[in-house]
């Protein structure tokens, strides 16, 4: 995950089922070690980059 580039997280969010959303995260600048190490970086944040309406995340 560390090494991720901004395509791969892409491809994640689309391969775990968010293929709708996958693609507001493209030019974001979220990278694996982002994901990884930023301890403020949490489902919230991925899911208001990925632009999910909150009735979809609570």
């Amino acid at each position: 995950v560390l090494v991720w580039t901004n395509e791969r997280v892409v491809s994640w969010v689309q391969a775990i089922g968010l293929k709708e959303y996958a693609g507001n995260l493209l030019e974001s600048g979220v990278h694996g070690a982002l994901i990884a190490l930023d301890e403020s970086f949490d489902h919230n944040a991925l899911a208001l980059l990925l632009q999910i309406p909150t009735q979809c995340t609570q």
